[in-house]
């Protein structure tokens, strides 16, 4: 709900977007959270890329490239979240590949 109001009032390409973008592509990837409190209780720590299906790791990528690519243009290769971005976005490559050899 915060992405359309932020990309409206602040622009696409101002830096909260950009993170909201961001967490939205982690978050099509990742395990809903219903489980977290009990696995915690049991002290298993939750691997934040538990795939939840193909399409969504196909979106998350796309999604994350556009992120990458802004984030290069407005704040240059060597601020921190765009190195940020660009870890996501080659982990989330690396599962796209792992999904389509499997």
């Amino acid at each position: 709900q915060l992405l359309p109001v932020a990309r409206h009032s602040l622009g696409p390409d101002h830096d909260l977007t950009l993170k909201l973008e961001q967490r939205l592509s982690l978050g099509l990837v990742a395990e809903a959270p219903r489980d977290d409190l009990r696995l915690k209780r049991r002290g298993v720590r939750r691997d934040p890329f538990d795939l939840d299906t193909g399409d969504n790791l196909l979106e998350a990528v796309t999604i994350m490239q556009d992120v990458a690519q802004r984030r290069r243009r407005i704040f240059g290769k060597g601020h921190p979240n765009t190195r940020e971005v660009e870890a996501n976005l080659s982990t989330l490559r690396s599962l796209a590949e792992s999904v389509d050899s499997a």
